[in-house]
């Protein structure tokens, strides 16, 4: 079983690796998300010791690109800083360049320079709304335009979000089955984007939850057709559980911003 910390900076927690180490200790192979600002000599040996895999955000190939967004100066040359570190200890990571309208322009150098690196990568470019549901950050999504020039440069990854395993009936593929998401304050949901609480770890056990909650099992048997996917062209190729949400009126249904790209990567593939 795999387990994902993220946060926030995980890293900003005293008992960080306390956490970590007792995931380990249970067996659970671990995955940290991490701005990697607070890599350093002095915790190095620590984050070996727990045999994990980072993924780090980068949002630009400068300092003046990526700390923009971050609004945080120094945050590229502590990532940096932070990435050689685990390339000197050989702790496995991978870059999530999350891109947006502000950090397009250098997107394509960026690819080309990590690739010289060899550093594994992923570009991103769906937002979602934050954890408490505001749409704020949709406003930094790409524009068309820079959409087709991504789809025109080969820009977007043509597999992430595709999916040939996607049950040809069912709404959900894999939340809810084989993953879930649980919250800092320990309340348990079907993923990070579907907020559709199913339980709360202060009350009962994660066991009971996962096999005996109503709302999980109600969520485990919607049809294709009780979801907006039901039309879409794409619907048979695309892994729809990393674009379904709660809407505003409390039903499940998908980000456009996930169909936007979606039909992106649709292009990319032809």
């Amino acid at each position: 079983m795999n387990l994902t910390l993220t946060g926030g900076e995980p890293f900003l927690r005293e008992d960080f690796f306390e956490i970590a180490s007792f995931a380990r200790d249970k067996g659970f192979s671990l995955n940290i998300l991490s701005n990697n600002t607070l890599i350093t000599e002095e915790n190095i040996e620590k984050l070996k010791e727990l045999n994990c895999e980072l993924r780090i955000t980068l949002y630009g190939l400068t300092a003046k690109a990526h700390d923009s967004i971050t609004q945080t100066k120094g945050s590229f040359d502590k990532a940096i800083k932070g990435i050689k570190l685990l390339e000197k200890y050989r702790i496995p990571f991978s870059i999530a360049v999350v891109v947006m309208k502000q950090n397009f322009f250098e997107i394509e150098r960026l690819q080309r320079d990590l690739k010289k690196k060899k550093w594994r990568f992923r570009n991103d470019f769906v937002l979602y709304p934050t954890s408490g549901g505001s749409p704020a950050p949709l406003e930094y999504r790409v524009s068309e335009k820079q959409l087709e020039e991504a789809t025109k440069n080969r820009l977007l990854d043509n597999r992430d979000g595709l999916s040939r395993n996607v049950d040809k009936e069912m709404a959900l593929s894999d939340i809810g089955r084989l993953t879930g998401y649980i919250s800092s304050r320990g309340k348990v949901y079907p993923s990070l984007f579907l907020k559709i609480e199913v339980g709360d770890l202060r009350k009962g056990s994660f066991r009971d939850i996962w096999n005996y909650s109503s709302k999980l099992n109600w969520l485990r048997d919607l049809k294709l057709k009780d979801i907006p996917c039901f039309n879409c062209p794409y619907n048979q190729d695309c892994n729809r559980d990393l674009g379904l949400i709660r809407d505003e009126n409390g039903n499940i249904s998908v980000a456009s911003e996930w169909c936007r790209v979606m039909e992106a990567r649709k292009e990319v593939n032809k």
